[in-house]
């Protein structure tokens, strides 16, 4: 896991790497008004790097949140005392990484602006999977602390994929890296029982009555692109992740895979001329960017602004030897 998404930020190209993706201009909220144009292999290689250096707040916790969603998963973890309020640290850092990506210049094209979305909702997530670390340290039983500890597990796997897929986006057309990278499956995989046929208005569907959990695991296998291109298989990835990411039930991680499966919609009609059923949050987008150094409100980035803008001290530094150190959460 820590190799996986190490390499897929672009840390160190000797390690295994990691696929990511992200959504369509019209879609973001409040979009940059300086958009980099004619999306060349230069403004894609220079965006990736802004994202590297915005998403650093995010990319330092690689080791210490997974460790400690593992610790408190376990029936017999003993969490450091202290967990709580460090991951409330976390939660506010993924925050800062959401919004310091939010405002970025991206590439034009649908392909970068997909992945500027996926960017920003993994983000999101690892907040999210920050408040279970925080809510499962707190929690009066067993059982509850291990059920919210797992639920973070699932949320903070989802970002990851999402990384993923926003990557393979950006390298569609080979801007990043050799096209002989191997990523590992778009989705996570649920059982071993028949694949059921199903329809992106299907799952759609599904997701808007509430279905359980387990029917939506189970319903969104059975998706899949009517095309080989790049575009309509993440499109497609992104569609399954949001409806997993809605099935968590809360209304702010419905909300958050309203969104993703949104601008997967608006990719699909992009690339493929596809027309799908679109959700409806539960929240206003507002609500989703709350948190964090800026609040969802960083300062605007004028041409030549470095990317870390507003962030007293600048972002962490990414070093391949401190990233790979141990945990700091107690075993």
């Amino acid at each position: 896991m820590i190799k996986r998404r190490v390499a897929v930020l672009g840390t160190t190209a000797i390690l295994a790497p990691i696929m990511v993706v992200p959504a369509v201009g019209a879609l973001r909220a409040d979009p940059p008004e300086h958009v980099i144009a004619a999306g060349s292999e230069q403004s894609v290689r220079t965006f990736y790097q802004d994202v590297r250096t915005s998403l650093s707040p995010l990319i330092v916790l690689v080791n210490d949140l997974p460790e400690a969603l593992r610790t408190l998963a376990s029936p017999q973890g003993a969490p450091d005392g202290k967990v709580a309020d460090l991951a409330r640290g976390w939660a506010d850092d993924c925050a800062t990484a959401r919004d310091l990506v939010h405002r970025l210049p991206i590439p034009a094209g649908a392909y970068a602006a997909q992945a500027a979305l996926l960017y920003e909702t993994a983000a999101m997530l690892q907040r999210e999977a920050a408040a279970r670390v925080v809510q499962a340290a707190s929690a009066s039983t067993r059982s509850r602390r291990v059920e919210l500890a797992q639920q973070g597990q699932r949320i903070y796997a989802f970002g990851d994929r999402m990384f993923d897929s926003a990557y393979r986006l950006l390298n569609r057309d080979g801007a990043l890296t050799p096209s002989e990278l191997r990523f590992p499956a778009g989705v996570p995989t649920y059982g071993d029982g028949p694949v059921p046929s199903t329809t992106a208005d299907s799952l759609a569907q599904l997701v808007t009555e509430r279905a359980s959990r387990s029917q939506i695991e189970i319903a969104q296998s059975g998706l899949v692109a009517a095309s080989a291109d790049v575009a309509a298989q993440e499109a497609v990835t992104n569609l399954r992740l949001a409806a997993l990411v809605a099935a968590e039930g809360s209304q702010q991680l419905r909300s958050i895979g309203a969104r993703l499966w949104n601008g997967a919609t608006a990719l699909l009609a992009y690339d493929d001329g596809l027309t799908v059923r679109q959700l409806t949050p539960d929240l206003p987008e507002r609500s989703l960017f709350r948190g964090g150094l800026f609040d969802g409100l960083p300062p605007a980035l004028a041409p030549g602004d470095p990317v870390d803008k507003g962030v007293p001290g600048g972002v962490p530094s990414l070093d391949s030897v401190s990233l790979l150190a141990p945990s700091k959460v107690a075993r």
